[in-house]
């Protein structure tokens, strides 16, 4: 799936494809990994690591990975507002969340 084309013009960073780069956390980051202050992507516009696939591999843009990545943004974004440590996107936290809902 391609991004929404306002993402091109924006000065988020973007991975290979076109999507926000993020962080497993959601929040969005340089190449290099610099967080991007204050800024999550999520969903069909969000470039997010897979890390039960490992290394390189990026969650596919579907519904069921936005509705994970839904609550996961939620409590990260509530998190970072108490200055608490944000969560990682992971099938641990998936179920977690899951649970919780």
């Amino acid at each position: 799936m391609k991004p929404n084309p306002v993402i091109a013009e924006s000065d988020l960073p973007t991975g290979p494809r076109g999507h926000v780069n993020t962080l497993p956390t959601l929040q969005v980051a340089t190449e290099d990994g610099e967080v991007v202050d204050g800024v999550w992507a999520a969903g069909d516009n969000a470039q997010i690591p897979d890390l039960a696939k490992g290394e390189g591999a990026w969650c596919a843009p579907s519904a069921q990975h936005a509705v994970r990545q839904a609550r996961l943004l939620g409590a990260n974004m509530a998190a970072s507002s108490r200055a608490v440590p944000s969560e990682s996107t992971s099938t641990r936290t998936w179920a977690r969340s899951r649970r919780s809902a």
